[in-house]
């Protein structure tokens, strides 16, 4: 167990080390963008990518689904299904995000409209996000679940790193303004995919391709709608909000709102990689029917720590923060950002036990999920006086959602949860 616990460690702080750095470029871009954009134009970018985050949560789900039976199949050496299941679902995911350009392309115009977008190509550029941005989680949920940190953490910084190259170049140099940003992630996606395939078929290209049978086919559906579930619903918390600022209030204060998110979000995927360095191991040790408390407290403990450090800092010095990371123009966001913090730092955590249950194969808490986000749209929806208002709405579902998530499993109530979900 003590060897287990070391390999989580080792593979948290590669994938924590090189996520950061991913992480980083990509707030590089964002700021950059920022700057160079200003607030209102800012508050579009902003709002696409609201808009990207959750639509990827299905294939979120797939990413997460694949990762915790990809970890299931290496726990057993079963090498040639992982093989069959990277052939299967790379098919129905491509075929999904043909689907789903078409969907946004023919409805670029009401899009528009409600985001309150005069140039409806902005929005047609943004609908070709989805044709390589779908296809790339799950290549990285193979990468996960077979636990290579150092190749998935290289393709992240590859693509963070193409797109703020890309970006810069056709913003600041060629003058594309939007358009450039959104075309610049559009080609870094495109390029990091390749990257990822060509990186898998490297490793499973000495195995047969090996055949999934009816019961493990259906223990991944079966799992796959849960997470589907729980993945939108987090995502929708964080990123619902900034849609609706966009739509309810002017550019200029959209924009504001938008860079205290961003600063905020800061907290939420800087931590993120611990609970997906925790995912596939606890899945392996539940597969393997370890012990793996452990590894959930070390988890836990990381995320809660880095949180509270984060959100002090921002309490501390905001003006410093927003200055050091958007500049002057961005200055109403001050009051906004030690708040905003607190929200995203409870939803960080309940993050780390919503990744915990479902690597269990626990499911049926993810119904629960739903029941605050749609909370928390409505209540912005009818409740929207003020920045300051909707961000206490926001903190209020995210302080309740993290009260629920810890009681279950300090009551032990999460024992009672089906786990079927295991191949």
């Amino acid at each position: 167990m003590a060897d287990e616990s070391k390999g989580f460690i080792r593979g948290s702080m590669i994938l924590l080390v090189t996520s950061t750095i991913a992480s980083i470029i990509n707030y590089v871009f964002q700021f950059g963008m920022g700057r160079l954009l200003g607030p209102a134009d800012y508050g579009v970018l902003a709002a696409f990518f609201s808009i990207l985050y959750i639509m990827q949560a299905p294939v979120q789900a797939v990413q997460l689904t694949l990762t915790k039976f990809v970890a299931e199949f290496k726990a057993k050496n079963q090498f040639p299904e992982i093989k069959n299941l990277l052939f299967r679902s790379t098919k129905k995911i491509f075929f999904a995000s043909i689907a789903v350009f078409l969907a946004f392309t023919l409805l670029s115009s009401q899009i528009s409209r409600f985001l309150n977008i005069s140039n409806i190509f902005l929005t047609i550029s943004f609908s070709f996000m989805f044709l390589a941005l779908f296809m790339l989680p799950g290549t990285r949920g193979f990468l996960q679940g077979l636990q290579k940190f150092k190749a998935l953490g290289a393709n992240l910084i590859a693509e963070t790193a193409t797109k703020l190259i890309l970006s810069m170049v056709f913003v600041l140099m060629l003058g594309l303004g939007i358009e450039g940003a959104l075309w610049g992630t559009n080609i870094s996606v495109f390029l990091a995919f390749g990257l990822a395939v060509f990186l898998l078929f490297s490793m499973l290209k000495k195995y047969e391709t090996g055949k999934i049978n009816s019961e493990q086919r259906s223990a991944i559906y079966r799992y796959s709608i849960p997470m589907l579930i729980a993945l939108f619903s987090i995502t929708a918390l964080y990123s619902i909000d900034v849609i609706l600022v966009k739509h309810f209030f002017l550019s200029e204060e959209a924009g504001i709102y938008a860079a205290a998110s961003l600063v905020a979000k800061i907290i939420f995927f800087g931590l993120m990689p611990v609970s997906n360095a925790m995912f596939p191991k606890i899945a392996e040790l539940n597969a393997k029917s370890q012990n793996h408390t452990g590894v959930f407290a070390k988890s836990l403990t990381i995320v809660v720590g880095l949180a509270a450090l984060i959100t002090a800092v921002y309490h501390l010095v905001p003006s410093f923060v927003d200055k050091l990371l958007f500049g002057p123009e961005y200055a109403a966001a001050v009051p906004l950002i030690g708040l905003f913090g607190i929200a995203i730092s409870l939803l960080s955590v309940s993050y780390v036990f919503v990744n915990y249950y479902l690597a269990l194969g626990k499911t049926k808490f993810v119904y629960i999920l739903p029941v605050f986000a749609l909370a928390e749209a409505i209540l912005v929806w009818f409740w929207h006086s003020s920045m300051y208002q909707v961000l206490m709405l926001i903190t209020a579902v995210m302080t309740v959602l993290l009260l629920t998530l810890s009681s279950l499993y300090f009551t032990g109530k999460h024992e009672a949860f089906d786990n079927n979900s295991s191949i």
